[in-house]
């Protein structure tokens, strides 16, 4: 019922372009997957995992003309896994700190600079808990190693994501006209 509502208000735009973002293997049986075939482009980009992932990272770091330590490759993976978006965010935010310094080598003070990777840890977190899968979350949890700052904005994050989650699955099968409006959106 819910992808018949959703099929229905895509069919209504007036947009080229429509993205979908899903973290999981798509299920190509799915009548709307099916349905969005006939009309469209479906591409599928699975994340990079190991030598692929180092070489975009590397690759990455090369275009934006930074040099770096031999070890700042895996710290990068270590810290946020194999989201290349997160990835690329901080690659930026690092590239923007050195233009800033007026350096080109990142040395391991510059380390400092980087998010300690809490964000992604916290999608982890609060997937589990959805998934009803209570040991994984609660390794999750005890896996985070957090200053009094950073458990503020864990707590914080996982709060608001509950709280968008809870409210979403509250107007759902409601237009949505009617649920931005609701939400302030």
């Amino acid at each position: 019922q819910v992808r018949e509502s959703i099929w229905a208000e895509l069919i209504k735009l007036d947009y080229q372009d429509v993205i979908f973002w899903e973290d999981r293997p798509v299920d190509k049986r799915l009548k709307l997957f099916k349905d969005f075939s006939k009309i469209g482009i479906i591409r599928e980009y699975k994340q990079l995992k190991g030598a692929d992932l180092s070489k975009w990272i590397i690759k990455y770091l090369n275009g934006k003309g930074l040099k770096y330590p031999r070890d700042f490759v895996e710290e990068l993976i270590f810290r946020f896994g194999n989201n290349q978006s997160i990835l690329e965010s901080e690659i930026e935010k690092l590239a923007v700190y050195m233009k800033l310094k007026n350096k080109l080598n990142i040395e391991s003070v510059d380390y400092e600079i980087l998010s300690s990777g809490v964000i992604q840890d916290n999608w982890k977190f609060i997937e589990h808990i959805f998934q009803k899968q209570k040991k994984e979350a609660i390794m999750q949890l005890r896996g985070f190693e957090l200053g009094i700052e950073e458990e503020l904005m864990v707590v914080g994050g996982i709060a608001s994501t509950l709280r968008n989650l809870y409210l979403v699955k509250l107007y759902s099968g409601q237009n949505l006209e009617h649920i931005s409006t609701r939400l302030g959106i």
